[in-house]
């Protein structure tokens, strides 16, 4: 097989490594690539069998190795295949370019160790809850109304039962940034050495999943005014309060951009899942650090409130999940919603004792602060890809609404190998929350080879954060987005030819699509066109080019479609 073909297996048995999640099968992938059974006349094993590729690799001295691939049928280490007498029809591989490859899914798959050589772990011990509700329990009604409102609110308004622990981890950012905003502004509040950050903890057995922030919490009166309302949102009232601040000279810092909640109904999604739900929280203001407060309410219109003692500051959420939905109680589980959803908020994530979002959302940082390093390294997660992309786009913009994007083109595409048609590649974000991946509203079909992200705090998007409701504001931002791809691939073309030519050659027939499908774009995009002409030096040039170029006598030209110019 050729070189390009050798790296695309390897290519994917590094995806594979990467994606398995359970840990008996992610060292597999990697484990058969290090044991591929390599045929080789160059190399044979005392025994006369075939050598692994791990083997072969370091036993062979030159630079330019010949190299095949049996049968699927010998991915095994105990393979033994006999080597064929002549290589001379078997084409060369980079030897450099696969011992890389495998060093690369060795650093990238921290896993793929035999179970046997690594160290144990020892388990995570949930830390005893030390908050206590203490004096006589107050039994109150939701103000607004009625078992049927939250029936709507927690089992009717989301579509997925996941998205109540993005709500939680919203609301948590929320109180985190409120509580760094008071502290920036010189308010004294409690444990000013305590670390900003959101700590969840899972316990299997009894079914229950803690979510614990140390950000702004709450006194009695906001308990009551928070929780006890369905759709109050205290995010909301923030926010007035910060933009009044602004007209009247203040600076409020940061915290106006960096607040998520909107609507005040995500707390209630928990519903979906829970039997009961308990709160503790410590308002931060230490002119309120008298007392904390406890609630609790199983969400069938009522709920109980009272003080409570060694609560510390912020806010604790005691989910006692459903028999049906104690799924969200596993370790596996709530990592892969927080991965998904929460990997860019902007506080530190632990789940049960272990960090999570280690990656920041560079697209909200500005262009100068980012290191090449760094984009790579955001375009291997964004993209689950592992090549470097030829062009990246990193822009924001306030209008028509304020837009912050990173995009990515990518070296190659598989749609070229029969693999079947791209997902979308760019994913939407709301204030750093994932809002939809993979989304199809962003970009037009034909674009589906671009990665990356759209993160924009003004799309309007429904109760539940989960779509979007002004379609044609959307319509506005997808217009935008796209003209100004097409914008940059032409000034690309006209500042480095030869760049542009390596990524046409791999990408030109989504160029061909769009002059195809998008009529509205037909004449921008057509411009991207490259031809081989038999009047002009060059390999490839643009219908425009081509005009300039035509004596002033010549009136007409023909386009022919043979497989290449020099059969004409």
């Amino acid at each position: 097989i050729n070189a390009e073909y050798m790296g695309t297996v390897l290519i994917g048995l590094l995806r594979m490594s990467r994606l398995l999640t359970l840990r008996s099968a992610r060292p597999l992938a990697l484990h058969s690539a290090r044991s591929l059974v390599v045929r080789s006349s160059q190399l044979r094993s005392s025994t006369g069998a075939a050598p692994t590729l791990r083997r072969y690799l370091s036993q062979t001295p030159n630079k330019e190795t010949i190299i095949d691939i049996p049968a699927a049928e010998t991915l095994s280490e105990t393979t033994t295949t006999a080597a064929p007498e002549g290589t001379n029809d078997v084409p060369q591989m980079d030897h450099a370019k696969l011992e890389e490859l495998l060093r690369e899914m060795e650093r990238g798959s921290p896993e793929a160790v035999p179970a046997e050589n690594q160290p144990p772990q020892p388990d995570f011990v949930e830390p005893p809850h030390v908050e206590q509700a203490s004096g006589e329990k107050q039994q109150m009604t939701f103000q607004t109304e009625t078992k049927q409102i939250l029936d709507i609110m927690a089992k009717s308004l989301y579509t997925d039962k996941e998205v109540f622990l993005r709500e939680l981890i919203s609301n948590a950012s929320d109180a985190l940034e409120k509580a760094r905003y008071l502290q920036s502004s010189n308010q004294a509040i409690l444990e000013p050495e305590r670390p900003f950050e959101i700590r969840l903890t899972l316990n299997e057995e009894k079914r229950t999943l803690t979510i614990q922030d140390s950000g702004i919490g709450m006194t009695k009166d906001e308990l009551i005014s928070h929780l006890g309302t369905i759709a109050k949102s205290g995010s909301k009232a923030f926010m007035k309060q910060l933009s009044d601040s602004t007209q009247q000279g203040q600076s409020p810092a940061e915290a106006m951009h960096n607040i998520i909640g909107q609507f005040g109904v995500g707390f209630y999604s928990t519903f979906m899942v829970a039997d009961n739900v308990e709160v503790f929280t410590q308002s931060a203001l230490e002119k309120n650090a008298d007392q904390g407060h406890y609630w609790s309410s199983d969400g069938s219109g009522a709920y109980q409130i009272s003080p409570a003692s060694n609560v510390s500051r912020g806010t604790k959420v005691i989910i006692h999940l459903k028999k049906d939905s104690k799924e969200f109680s596993t370790k596996y589980s709530a990592e892969a919603i927080i991965k998904k959803y929460s990997n860019f908020v902007g506080f530190p994530i632990y789940l049960n004792g272990e960090r999570l979002n280690t990656i920041g959302a560079i697209w909200l940082e500005p262009k100068d602060s980012i290191s090449e390093e760094k984009y790579q390294d955001f375009y291997k997660y964004a993209s689950n890809a592992y090549d470097t992309p030829l062009y990246r786009i990193h822009f924001s913009t306030d209008a028509p609404l304020a837009i912050n994007a990173l995009f990515y083109f990518p070296e190659r595409h598989f749609e070229k190998f029969g693999m079947g048609r791209m997902d979308p590649g760019v994913s939407l974000y709301c204030r750093r929350v994932l809002i939809k991946s993979k989304s199809r509203l962003v970009l037009p079909e034909w674009l589906r080879f671009v990665k990356g992200v759209v993160d924009s705090e003004d799309i309007p998007l429904n109760i539940s954060r989960e779509t979007t409701q002004d379609s044609s504001l959307l319509r506005k931002v997808r217009d935008y987005l796209t003209k100004k791809i097409i914008r940059f691939l032409d000034e690309e073309s006209r500042r480095d030819n030869d760049k542009y030519m390596k990524w046409y050659q791999e990408f030109g027939s989504f160029l061909k699509e769009g002059v195809c499908s998008a009529a509205e774009y037909q004449h921008d995009i057509a411009k991207l066109l490259r031809y081989e002409s038999s009047m002009s030096d060059a390999k490839h040039v643009s219908l425009d080019e081509y005009i300039a170029n035509m004596p002033p006598e010549k009136k007409a030209f023909i386009i022919a479609l043979p497989p290449t110019v020099k059969l004409l």
